[in-house]
């Protein structure tokens, strides 16, 4: 037995739950405009730009040199993902400031968290064209370095 309230109405004044359960396993992987890099979209607001993705990397994918016109977060649940400032492996969190410029890679393939918010230059190509992303990367502590990258590992 699941208790769902409903506290909010949506536009047409339906009842519209407080929390939205996702079965991941059923969502297709959509390709982005970047070869090798395919996303689920767990959560969308259009009129916010707010999104949470759930992000695959092939070993060798890349995205090109961009800016981040918001702050940028990252967490990988497993593999790698890196750029000029260093690697994020599995059970690592790293962000970038608002206006950190980089490109970034995965050797390895990786498997990411990533939520993006209105204001991103870089767009995956997805419904969606506003963004500022969380990637997820899960393992060992990283020190952060001068650049602006910072990485901490979180246990599980």
């Amino acid at each position: 037995f699941r208790r769902v309230l409903f506290r909010s109405m949506n536009a047409g004044g339906i009842p519209v739950p407080d929390s939205t359960y996702v079965d991941i396993d059923k969502l297709p992987w959509t390709k982005t405009r970047f070869p090798g890099v395919e996303a689920k979209t767990l959560m969308e607001n259009k009129e916010t730009g707010l999104s949470t993705l759930l992000m695959r990397w092939a070993p060798g994918a890349r995205l090109p040199d961009h800016v981040h016109t918001e702050i940028e977060q990252t967490y990988v649940i497993s593999g790698s993902f890196a750029d000029r400032d260093g690697v994020c492996r599995a059970g690592q969190y790293v962000w970038r400031r608002q206006g950190s410029r980089h490109e970034a890679w995965t050797d390895e393939g990786c498997l990411m968290l990533a939520v993006f918010l209105t204001g991103e230059q870089l767009t995956l190509g997805l419904a969606s064209t506003r963004s500022l992303a969380i990637f997820a990367v899960v393992s060992r502590a990283m020190p952060p370095s001068a650049s602006g990258l910072n990485c901490v590992s979180l246990a599980m």
